[in-house]
């Protein structure tokens, strides 16, 4: 059974929906308890942005306007059911929310992006975590499992990552085409760093400097792919506030 797939859980007769968004070579399947919280109230999407959820020659036919166009279809018909959208983001799919954001500035109403990589800086660890996701047995490392458990593109051989080059140039344009839209931010955003991420650095905020419609938290035991148990407890508690926030707004 494959877990990669797009979610569309209806609420009839709602007007609000909260949109989920996922990063680059990963999964909706990263946020299912934020869904499972999500879906007591609100109509529920998770994109699989395309080229994701298959193997690798379907990723490799796939670019930064196929997922921009990915989302930007999910917010058609959202907008079209005339739905007030909250958007939950992890890694790249923060940089396609800030990029239809203007467009769609009569649907989204509110952010809540993780590990938004305005900036990236590939530790030495990512390096090596990357490898060992894609070479490793491992079973005990909690954070090559996580890595492992959301990353949704299939590879037959070690020789077709040659394949992610061209689309690691691909995030990296995307990158600096949504720091362009950060200052026509106007909705309430949470921006969430991790202390371990191996592949976003935390002056990804820097772009949100003095502006009053942020707030921030930094998870102190977490990583890019990874959430230990009492960060991601916080980290879902804060998305409960800030949803309860947006359907008193709504």
């Amino acid at each position: 059974m494959n877990k990669h797939k797009e979610t569309k859980q209806i609420k009839e007769n709602g007007k609000t929906a909260v949109l989920f968004i996922h990063g680059f070579l990963e999964s909706p399947c990263q946020f299912e308890d934020f869904m499972e919280v999500a879906s007591e109230k609100h109509t529920v999407y998770s994109v699989l942005l395309d080229g994701h959820g298959g193997n690798v020659n379907d990723f490799r036919k796939s670019n930064y306007n196929t997922w921009v166009d990915s989302v930007d279809k999910f917010l058609l018909e959202l907008r079209d059911s005339n739905q007030k959208v909250f958007v939950v983001s992890h890694s790249m799919g923060g940089l396609i929310a800030l990029r239809l954001l203007d467009e769609y500035s009569d649907v989204i109403q509110e952010l809540f992006m993780i590990s938004v990589p305005l900036r990236i800086w590939c530790r030495l660890s990512g390096m090596r975590n990357g490898l060992r996701i894609a070479l490793s047995k491992n079973q005990n490392d909690p954070k090559l499992t996580a890595g492992r458990n959301v990353h949704s593109v299939t590879v037959d051989n070690i020789f077709q990552y040659v394949f992610y080059i061209p689309k690691l140039w691909n995030l990296f344009k995307l990158s600096r085409l949504s720091r362009e839209n950060v200052d026509k931010v106007s909705v309430p955003v949470t921006l969430i760093n991790t202390k371990h991420d191996e592949y976003v650095t935390i002056r990804s905020n820097k772009f949100f400097s003095n502006m009053e419609n942020v707030d921030k938290l930094f998870l102190e035991n977490s990583a890019h792919f990874y959430f230990e148990k009492t960060d991601r407890k916080i980290l879902l508690e804060l998305f409960k506030k800030k949803l309860e926030g947006f359907e008193k707004r709504v």
